[in-house]
């Protein structure tokens, strides 16, 4: 059992290192394009997106709206988060 949860635990951050490279690439992506290109289901970008906002390393601003329907947010490095060189 231990080694089942430890397993799920590592895929969780393997999801969750797969959206911050793309934001590191390309930051402004919506979620839904972000998990896309990290090959995550919406709702695994939605539970690795709020976990990466609690820890400040992510911050989700208002997109440009475009038309009209729901708005959107995109992604962005947090403002406090740690800085990568």
């Amino acid at each position: 059992m231990r080694a089942l949860r430890s397993g799920t635990r590592d895929a969780r951050w393997r999801g969750a290192l797969e959206l911050l490279s793309e934001l590191r690439r390309e930051p402004g992506l919506t979620r839904v394009e972000a998990a896309r290109r990290a090959g995550l289901s919406s709702g695994s970008a939605t539970e690795i997106t709020t976990r990466l906002r609690a820890i400040d390393l992510v911050s989700e601003v208002p997109a440009p709206t475009t038309g009209r329907g729901r708005p959107t947010t995109t992604l962005q490095p947090h403002p406090r988060g740690p800085l990568v060189a």
